[in-house]
């Protein structure tokens, strides 16, 4: 298996990438999932104003949160980072297979908006007026797998698509493609070239209270020697703090059996301390393919759930080596897949670096309750009919 460490094929290292983002972001939603959309996103800006990459363009998805949620959350960020960015509303909730039971819930109490077809429209308009445009699918990959299926012309035009998903051995898929696997199975039986990040390389990289703390006090007040105003990213800190909390048990126990203790992979020695920075990730793969190794090409399946199944079915995805006469050549079926970070002190340090040099704009946003507004809201109602079955029994 050959392993290759440039940014793509097609000679991208050496053009600045232009990119388009599609995002399920929540960090300014107490219930949303995480909060690596949204600086994801803010790292995107950051690299375009240094002039790394061109962001083209953003959509939006569900996934960490139903997309009423991570729509508003999307509007939220970008005025306060002060992008001249227009999202794009795409397909949430009700076209996927909420992966959660207590998400299920959730959106019974308070189901999603309906789907829009506009970041659809948007993608297949951007293909046609940007060369070589890179998708970079950081939630549930729904609207370019829509795209391609609405238009069958549209994979000749894509000079990349990076994949912020996938797991490598044979377990539970992650929230993004247990979400919507059948759009996964779309983009990897598609013939576009293919680049997925995975649990496994994500996971070798953890945020922690230090980091946060050290964040915080260096990009988060203004520097009395440059009047440097305060990052963007500082209004996202209520959520770091949260993800820092809670995402050693919810998530990382989970994700720390992902990493047989026979395998290539070793996850970060602060996996039980912190949360994992999953889509900034995917964001320096594109800018920074020289921080992570061995780079190889597999063959990637999502098998069918046959005649009675319904997706996400077994909820898995099947990874093997590919034809030896194509190491070079992107096919249906074959993706691109980094395996291991180089230096997790030097990622970070990227990381926390391009998240300070998007200054905020205006004043902080107020976090958004998401679901708890209804919910308390029902907690309340219930307890009134209570109180009033109790006096018309009194």
């Amino acid at each position: 298996m050959e392993a290759v460490h440039t940014a793509t094929d097609n000679d991208e290292s050496i053009k600045v990438p232009k990119i388009w983002l599609d995002a399920d972001p929540s960090g300014f939603v107490w219930t949303g999932l995480d909060c690596d959309d949204d600086l994801a996103i803010l790292t995107a800006l950051s690299l375009e104003a240094q002039g790394m990459i061109d962001v083209e363009g953003i959509s939006v998805c569900g996934g960490n949160a139903p997309l009423r949620h991570t729509w508003k959350d999307t509007q939220v960020l970008l005025q306060h980072a002060g992008s001249s960015l227009v999202p794009h509303k795409g397909y949430g909730w009700k076209s996927m297979q909420v992966s959660r039971r207590w998400l299920k819930w959730l959106n019974r109490i308070q189901p999603d908006i309906d789907d829009s077809n506009d970041a659809v429209d948007a993608i297949i308009k951007a293909s046609h007026d940007v060369e070589n445009l890179i998708i970079v699918t950081l939630g549930p990959p729904a609207n370019f797998a829509k795209a391609l299926e609405q238009d069958p012309t549209l994979a000749d035009r894509i000079g990349h698509v990076y994949l912020m998903g996938g797991e490598l051995t044979q377990q539970r898929l992650c929230l993004n493609f247990a979400s919507d696997r059948a759009a996964a199975r779309t983009i990897v039986d598609a013939n576009v070239p293919t680049t997925m990040i995975p649990i496994q390389l994500c996971a070798q990289v953890v945020m922690d209270q230090l980091f946060v703390d050290q964040f915080a006090a260096e990009y988060c007040h203004n520097n009395n020697n440059n009047q440097r105003p305060a990052a963007a990213a500082c209004g996202i800190l209520p959520k770091m703090h949260q993800q820092v909390a809670a995402m050693p048990k919810l998530v990382n126990k989970a994700v720390a059996k992902r990493f047989p203790s026979d395998g290539r992979w070793s996850p970060s020695v602060n996996l039980d301390k912190g949360f994992i920075p999953w889509d900034i990730v995917a964001i320096l793969a594109i800018s920074h393919p020289d921080i992570f190794d061995e780079w190889e090409y597999h063959t990637v399946q999502f098998p069918t759930c046959g005649p009675e199944g319904r997706e996400p079915c077994d909820n898995t995805m099947t990874v093997g080596a590919p034809p030896p006469a194509t190491p070079f050549q992107h096919q249906s079926g074959i993706v691109r897949i980094p395996h291991l970070v180089r230096n997790e002190t030097q990622v970070l340090g990227l990381m926390k670096d391009f998240l300070g040099h998007t200054p905020a704009q205006g004043t902080t946003p107020n976090m958004m309750l998401g679901f708890m507004g209804p919910v308390f809201g029902g907690i309340v109602a219930g307890a009134a009919l209570a109180l009033w079955k109790i006096k018309l029994f009194f």
